[in-house]
């Protein structure tokens, strides 16, 4: 059966999925199993170095689920034909190549689940896990392999059960960390980066193994030395260079040496060295072990560098794009980060204050004051910033002072303290907070001058009646008395009083005209602005009462064409009233939300409260009509006047969640008469 381990682990590049990687795997398999028949040594005619067993490794390891029973059946042929051609009997050639199968599917289940992804020498964590995994594949493949010649030969088992595991291992501990590199890269991408450093190492490498295993004419310690000088050179490669690297130079020169042996070349004499195969396979596992793992400790510091490097890259980052400005400081108050939010804050350059103390940045009442709070801090751990953060002031590099919002972080390590603050300029906050303010005054002002308008109008019109009389009464009065000698007076006062009469009337006329005909004026305005303007003034203490409100704004909303204040005395009006409905109620919710039609832009207000009683709902948007223990009656009447005003309705319904919806509908453009349409 397949290795069942995560597919993502053994899918990692796109030529795996692909013909290429079967027929290429298959092909360097071929020849691995090539070299190693063709460099047995004689007279025992054993193969102290054995590629395939790390090749079939890392394809088994590597393959996907899709195409692994072909991979698995391409090795299974290429073996029994290796072992063909290499002379042995069908029987013992298929026992063979059973072991090696099952050998290379143990390793390959054994990889994936231990190693995963990744490189098997990337970390000293990984690495040893990679040795273990050989260890047991070699072990296994020794074991079953020694049984099977044992049993059909007539020879020392022990001796081929260790030099078969030396085989097995030492071509695992050479071959997977290069192809594994290799298969996933699909190319050997660092041998086309080459720079001067890795050119001298590579001529070195050539230069030693040329020397100590293919001129003869050169002495036997010359020899000796240039072969032991290229461990140190594996080691330096191995400690300076990638681990792929270290791998590639390992299996050079293990093939070279080997291939050199096999020859009868190189500066060892099996005759006078006693069982020299066996001191060979102990010195290249040796070699291997150490180069592999200075390499996988020189990989997990480089990966750990790289780690910091991107988490302060990130960091970075992140101060850069922060608009808020982020220093850091050490214990004694010198600044050592300064970020560009900071430096458009303050208007010095980081280099002008790095180095520098911190007060540099505060007025001198708070510079007076900073050091002693740091060494009372330092000595008794009291916080009066850190951690709580509070409106202070700052002093710019031209001196100027402006209102900022410091929070102040602490850290410790190595033994040092490292105080970072964020800071905010609260200027515009503060500028905005005053214009709500004073926008807040002008509704409400608006506001009351509607409703004495309102008030004024309803009185104008009650008053006018009996005004009237009075002056008719005065005329009639005028008439009866003017021959009536002893009150020849009264006629001059009730004249008077006439007059005085028209004049009152004149004033109440004139009033009415002043406050209900005024001119509206109108300019251009942006939905969204005029909704979070007014929630902004209405929803004042409404978060307090437990209210939940939400804002929804519909796509692409053109502007309108309004008297910006008496629009936001309608929403304010409509808002404030939805927060009086929501309070007591069991959901206490509020969403003001607006939307776009062909000609008119309608804003809603909804909420959960209680509703409109239906016998109310016909007199709502009447004068003094009221729901409210304490209102006037005159708002809802005030609103839906200056929404026809401008030439719109406002208008109530029912919410099916339980509430009242109020829809103002404005058209959009601006009116044929310039926006001077009376508020009558």
């Amino acid at each position: 059966m397949p290795p069942k381990s995560d597919e993502k682990a053994a899918a990692t590049s796109a030529m795996q999925g692909g013909s290429a990687f079967l027929i290429g795997g298959l092909i360097v398999y071929a020849l691995s199993q090539w070299f190693a028949f063709s460099t047995r040594i004689d007279p025992d005619n054993i193969a102290i170095f054995w590629p395939p067993a790390g090749v079939m490794l890392v394809l088994l390891a590597l393959t996907p689920r899709s195409r692994f029973w072909w991979m698995t059946a391409g090795l299974a042929f290429v073996t029994f034909a290796s072992n063909a051609l290499a002379g042995r009997p069908p029987d013992l050639n298929l026992l063979f190549v059973v072991n090696d199968m099952a050998v290379g599917l143990t390793g390959a289940w054994l990889y994936r689940t231990w190693i995963e992804k990744g490189h098997p020498v990337s970390s000293v964590g990984k690495l040893g896990r990679f040795l273990l995994i050989v260890l047991v594949s070699a072990f296994l493949s020794a074991t079953i392999g020694s049984a099977i010649v044992s049993y059909m030969f007539d020879t020392n088992i022990a001796s081929v059960w260790y030099r078969w595991f030396g085989a097995m291992a030492l071509g695992m501990l050479v071959v997977v960390p290069f192809f594994v590199k290799f298969a996933n890269d699909h190319h050997i991408a660092p041998l086309w980066k080459v720079d001067l450093e890795f050119s001298a190492l590579l001529l070195g490498q050539v230069l030693l193994l040329a020397t100590a295993h293919f001129i003869d004419s050169l002495s036997l310690p010359l020899r000796l030395g240039a072969a032991i000088l290229i461990v140190p050179l594996l080691l330096w490669v191995a400690a300076r260079r990638s681990a792929f690297e270290a791998s590639l130079f390992l299996s050079v020169a293990t093939c070279v040496r080997v291939y050199a042996l096999s020859k009868g070349w190189g500066p060892l004499d099996f005759e006078l060295l006693p069982d020299g195969v066996s001191w060979v396979m102990a010195i290249s596992a040796i070699q291997c072990g150490a180069v592999l793992l200075i390499a996988a400790n020189h990989s997990e510091q480089k990966s750990a560098e790289r780690s910091r490097n991107m988490e302060a890259a990130r960091m970075k980052s992140a101060i850069d794009a922060s608009n808020d400005g982020i220093v850091s400081a050490n214990e004694k108050g010198i600044i050592e980060t300064f970020s560009p939010s900071a430096e458009r804050l303050f208007g010095y350059r980081s280099s002008e204050v790095i180095g520098k103390n911190l007060k540099i940045l505060m007025p001198e009442n708070y510079a007076n004051e900073h050091d002693g709070y740091m060494d009372r801090h330092l000595r008794t751990g009291e916080k009066r910033i850190i951690g709580i953060g509070r409106l202070v002031t700052g002093k710019r590099k031209d001196s100027s002072e402006f209102p900022m919002e410091l929070s102040v972080g602490e850290a410790f390590s190595e033994g040092r303290h490292v105080f970072t603050g964020f800071i905010r300029d609260v200027s515009e906050r503060q500028k905005t907070e005053q214009r709500l303010h004073e926008l807040q005054d002008e509704v409400l002002h608006v506001s009351r001058l509607n409703a004495m308008g309102e008030l004024a109008s309803s009185l104008a019109h009650e008053l006018n009646q009996p005004l009237t009389a009075i002056r008719n009464y005065t005329q009639a009065a005028t008439i009866l008395f003017k021959d009536d000698k002893s009150r020849d007076k009264l006629p001059e006062i009730l004249i008077k009083t006439s007059e005085q009469a028209a004049r009152a009337g004149d004033i109440i006329k004139r009033l009415r005209s002043f406050v209900t005909a005024r001119q509206v004026e109108r300019s251009p305005q942006r939905v969204s602005q005029l909704i979070e303007e007014s929630c902004a003034l209405a929803l004042i203490g409404a978060r307090e009462d437990g209210i939940n409100t939400r804002q929804q704004h519909g796509k692409d909303l053109p502007d309108m064409f309004v008297d910006r204040v008496q629009i936001q005395q309608i929403l304010v009006n409509l808002i404030r009233n939805a927060v009086d409905a929501v309070r007591g109620a069991p959901v206490r919710e509020i969403i003001v939300r607006s939307k776009a039609t062909e000609d008119h832009v309608i804003i809603e207000v909804l909420d959960t409260g209680s509703g409109i009683a239906e016998a109310e709902e016909k007199n709502l948007f009447k004068p003094f009509v009221t729901t409210k223990a304490a209102g006037m009656g005159i708002g809802l009447s005030l609103s839906r006047g200056i929404a026809e005003a401008h030439g719109g309705t406002l208008t109530y319904e029912r919410n099916p969640a339980g509430g009242a919806i109020f829809a103002l509908s404005l058209p959009i453009g601006a009116p044929a008469n310039d926006g001077t349409n009376p508020v009558d």
